[in-house]
């Protein structure tokens, strides 16, 4: 199932089942990823540092559909080109 933002008709980032784990739409490739060493949660930020506000949480266990290939930053990666969300690499694998 396709999850569109209906305003600017551009994928979301969602939770997904690991057999949910790549999905080519518009030239653009997405890859399933889960936590890794990751005990409590994993901060997303509003850019590329742990200076930047922490807008939300990555627990272990959840999946999140992550752009291929990953725009890179300071040890951080965006999570789509369309959406300014940012996570450490250190933290995360492929599912």
């Amino acid at each position: 199932m396709e999850t569109l933002n209906y305003l600017h008709n551009e994928h979301l980032i969602v939770e997904l089942k690991p057999e949910e784990a790549e999905t080519m739409e518009g030239g653009v490739s997405f890859k399933t990823y889960t936590t890794k060493d990751v005990s409590t949660y994993l901060n997303f930020r509003s850019g590329p540092g742990t200076n930047y506000p922490s807008i939300g949480r990555w627990y272990p266990g959840q999946f999140y559909n992550l752009q291929v290939p990953a725009i890179l930053k300071n040890g951080f990666r965006k999570l789509a080109s369309s959406l300014n969300v940012w996570v450490s690499t250190r933290y995360i694998k492929p599912a």
